[in-house]
């Protein structure tokens, strides 16, 4: 692993120096918040009892496409400093009806955490977990995703 910086011009932008035994090799790797949040969203949702992230009011994703920004407002990734440890992720969640919710944000906690730094070197200090909601799903309920827009929505099969 590498040490993490952000250039001060783009804070959504980390540079992870490079290199064998954490020597630098002249090389960086960029990853944006972008890239983050792809992460926390693929895997705070493959958490058994997470229904789906909170939906957007129409211009918040009409917002999110214009700026190029590829994650939702739903996840909030407030980038290391000097004097941090690492990132802080934070994340609203919708979970199942009936599931232990402390449970299931502790699970959401530690594979998110475990995968960014996994994926991508950047230290993560803490994940703040927001259960804004419970939904109640059947059994045979499907939960489709609209990824053009950013919107999430349940549907019955």
């Amino acid at each position: 692993m590498g040490t993490e910086k952000t250039r001060p011009e783009q804070s959504n932008l980390r540079v992870i120096d490079i290199g064998a035994n954490g020597q630098d090799q002249g090389g960086h790797v960029h990853i944006t918040n972008n890239v983050l949040g792809a992460i926390v969203r693929r895997y705070a949702l493959s958490v058994d009892g997470v229904v789906r992230f909170p939906s957007q009011g129409i211009m918040d994703s009409l917002a999110d496409i214009l700026s190029k920004r590829n994650y939702e407002r739903n996840i909030v990734i407030e980038p290391a400093d000097e004097n941090d440890d690492g990132t802080e992720i934070t994340l609203s969640l919708i979970l199942r009806f009936g599931v232990s919710v402390p449970d299931v944000a502790r699970a959401v906690q530690k594979i998110v955490a475990e995968k960014v730094e996994e994926m991508t070197g950047c230290p993560v200090s803490c994940v703040n977990v927001n259960v804004v909601d419970l939904e109640e799903v059947e059994e045979n309920d499907e939960v489709v995703e609209a990824t053009d827009l950013g919107l999430s929505t349940t549907t019955q099969s």
